[in-house]
């Protein structure tokens, strides 16, 4: 079966724009970019696409108030006008709508930068994850001494539920002590490129695994991380 993929970003576009670099250049072969899909007019990720002749699109949810389905209906008309076989979500904000996901049961992935669904969820993105992680950290080591030396970045099956299906590829990312945020996302990024990158060519070789992932969380520290997150997403609507 030839491989087309379709990406959904809602940001910057640096993963597209690293795979695209890979596929569209002599790195993989086998696999072709059918689509991108931008949920944000203004998303870096249209303009890196438009530099490969990718076909770019916008399709945003505030444009179908109170009908996600119809959000769906209108991504899935693009991915199959370009014959997409697989979706990444790349950097993808939304939540993507269950038509969507049912369309491609086992053939659409997302990309997060913190361990699912532990540092997963609702409002869980980008540096909220890393900030969650950081001040879990430094709140387990002021309860209970132990050291948090790393994190883990994953892509994982989509399916209904926010970061909850199953992992099939990860990179572990280190936790330094004195890291900040900038500093964890800096580091985390190339992972996540690389992590990306392991999974479409895994696509192409038919070849997806489920991984099980050790817990970063103990037992007992289940309250510590609520409040980790709860904090980082109140942190992250003050900016």
């Amino acid at each position: 079966m030839s491989i087309r993929l379709g990406l959904l970003a809602s940001g910057g576009g640096t993963t597209a724009k690293y795979l695209a670099t890979e596929v569209c250049g002599p790195n993989i072969d086998g696999v072709e970019i059918g689509c991108a899909i931008s949920s944000l007019t203004n998303a870096g990720n249209v303009g890196k696409m438009r530099e490969f002749e990718i076909p770019t699109y916008v399709v945003r949810l505030k444009d179908f108030p109170d009908d996600p389905m119809g959000f769906g209906e209108r991504i899935l008309e693009i991915l199959h006008h370009h014959g997409v076989t697989h979706v990444l979500q790349c950097g993808w904000m939304p939540k993507t709508p269950d038509n969507v996901t049912s369309a491609f049961k086992g053939r659409i992935f997302n990309q997060h930068p913190g361990l699912t669904p532990e540092f997963g969820g609702e409002k869980m993105a980008g540096k909220t994850v890393h900030d969650a992680v950081l001040r879990f950290r430094d709140k387990v080591l002021d309860a209970t001494g132990r050291t948090f030396s790393k994190t883990v970045v994953v892509a994982h099956r989509s399916i209904s539920e926010i970061d909850a299906g199953p992992i099939v590829q990860s990179g572990n990312v280190p936790v330094f002590a004195k890291a900040k945020v900038d500093d964890l996302q800096d580091l985390a990024l190339p992972v996540e490129w690389r992590v990306m990158r392991g999974l479409v060519l895994d696509i192409r070789n038919d070849n997806v695994q489920e991984q099980q992932i050790p817990s970063l969380v103990l037992p007992g520290e289940g309250h510590l991380l609520a409040e980790a997150k709860a904090e980082a997403i109140a942190a992250a609507k003050k900016h």
